[in-house]
């Protein structure tokens, strides 16, 4: 007998993960015969084209298929290994966080600007 109280008894959990859509190195998109994309989700690059990019550190972000974005930092030594140097998360919804954070925190000092200049 099925719960009514309960619509998802019965139904498989959909959890969908995102695709990617883009990943770029440098500011430059790059093709997809370049990385592959495990079935975990994570992306490889192909070591030799890593190797092309020459010494020193370089930025590499995957954009998904819902919106997000991952930057990842990785460093090409002079031996031709990779290292990964460093990882930031940002979303449209973090971005958004900010400026609406950066406007409440202008609206209050212009508030108090105005409260001051009455108060005189």
């Amino acid at each position: 007998m099925r719960d009514l109280a309960d619509p998802t008894v019965g139904q498989a959990a959909e959890r969908t993960t995102p695709v990617v859509n883009s990943v770029s190195i440098n500011g430059i998109t790059i093709t997809p015969d370049h990385y592959t994309v495990n079935s975990d989700g994570t992306v490889t690059i192909d070591e030799e084209y890593a190797r092309v990019l020459g010494v020193g550190r370089h930025q590499i972000q995957v954009t998904f298929s819902d919106g997000t974005t991952r930057m990842l930092y990785i460093t090409v030594n002079s031996d031709g290994s990779v290292v990964q140097t460093g990882e930031s998360r940002v979303s449209a919804s973090s971005v958004m966080a900010i400026v609406m954070l950066a406007a409440g925190g202008m609206v209050f000092s212009v508030r108090r600007r105005l409260i001051i200049r009455e108060e005189q």
